[in-house]
């Protein structure tokens, strides 16, 4: 065979085995950075939960300007609420986010003051900041969600059935 077909060949056979590492490298990377954002997402703190949820509730963003309301059922345990997404302003956009969580009873619905800027039929105002959560209590009964920022909520409990019955506010 001759020499200078000989030299292509290893320079164009090396070339393609570099392009196939780097392919299989960065198709890896990629791969530990979706399954970071799709299955263990969680926000700091959360693995600090004095236990393992074994139930929870995904409510979505029940913002409170839409009107809609998320709703779901309590059993009377302690409840650890958080949310997943925050709208960022900002020049940097990097800000850490914050909502309040409005909760209330559902037979009686809430009502928003727009001049006075309240909230009727509140049982709990919680704020939640970016990547955190918070402790609450509720008594057994099925209640109302708002959020002031939407944000995606979970409600978490340590109790099988803790929290049940989401309806879900979705954009």
């Amino acid at each position: 065979m001759n020499k200078k077909i000989k030299r292509i060949l290893i320079v164009v056979g090396a070339t393609l085995a570099v392009m196939a590492i780097g392919a299989a490298i960065v198709g890896l990377v990629m791969l530990g950075q979706l399954k970071k954002v799709v299955t263990s997402w969680s926000p700091q703190g959360l693995d600090n939960l004095p236990c393992r949820p074994k139930s929870q509730v995904e409510l979505g963003s029940p913002y409170q300007m839409n009107g809609q309301v998320a709703e779901f059922t309590a059993s009377g345990d302690k409840l650890y609420i958080t949310a997943k997404r925050f709208p960022h302003s900002g020049f940097s956009g990097s800000s850490l986010g914050s909502t309040a969580i409005l909760i209330g009873d559902i037979s009686a619905l809430p009502e928003y003051d727009s001049q006075r800027s309240t909230t009727t039929n509140v049982l709990k105002d919680i704020t939640i900041h970016e990547e955190k959560y918070v402790e609450f209590e509720l008594p057994a009964g099925r209640y109302w969600l708002w959020s002031s920022s939407g944000g995606d909520v979970v409600v978490y409990s340590c109790e099988a059935g803790g929290v049940s019955d989401p309806k879900p506010v979705w954009r």
